[in-house]
């Protein structure tokens, strides 16, 4: 006689199965390690720009408000209160074509950016009134009324200096 043979089920996953699914999860966790490393890496060179973007607005504010127009053509070391960073600035002039303006450049980075590639991590430009001019200090005034450290004749015929007439 013949016996009846029953169906065999499957309780589990064989072999294959398994090292299939294991080799899928760990290229899958490689990749995500990888996005991970790369998003960090964004993220600490976004801090660094944006630090080196503030130090930039605050030495061209130190310029602005000291009235003086200094260049440095080499990175300078910015002195701070971190003692951790190592900053350098450095300062242009720009002539313009106006004689009364001048373009200041101040550009910041940081050592290891200077190393590798020597470009600075921001760079502002602002043009401001030549303070070779001194029209940053009031006018002296003598007791006839007559205006001493103007160097040019008020008395003209008629030319306005600017302004709506």
């Amino acid at each position: 006689m013949r016996s009846v043979s029953q169906p065999k089920y499957r309780t589990g996953f064989s072999l294959l199965e398994v090292m299939l699914a294991l080799s899928i999860l760990g290229v899958s966790a490689a990749i995500l390690a990888q996005i991970m490393q790369i998003g960090s890496d964004n993220g600490l060179r976004a801090r660094l720009i944006t630090q080196a973007q503030m130090l930039c607005e605050s030495k061209m504010n130190e310029i602005v408000l000291s009235s003086t127009t200094t260049q440095s053509a080499t990175w300078t070391p910015l002195t701070l209160g971190d003692a951790n960073a190592e900053w350098f600035f450095q300062i242009q002039n720009i002539s313009a074509e106006q004689k009364s303006l001048v373009g200041v450049v101040v550009s910041i980075s940081d050592a290891e950016s200077i190393k590798q590639n020597g470009k600075p991590l921001a760079r502002l430009v602002q043009w401001i009134v030549d303070p070779s001019l001194n029209l940053d200090k009031k006018p002296t005034i003598d007791n006839s009324g007559t205006n001493l450290s103007s160097s040019s004749s008020s008395a003209s015929s008629g030319s306005s200096s600017g302004g709506v007439q």
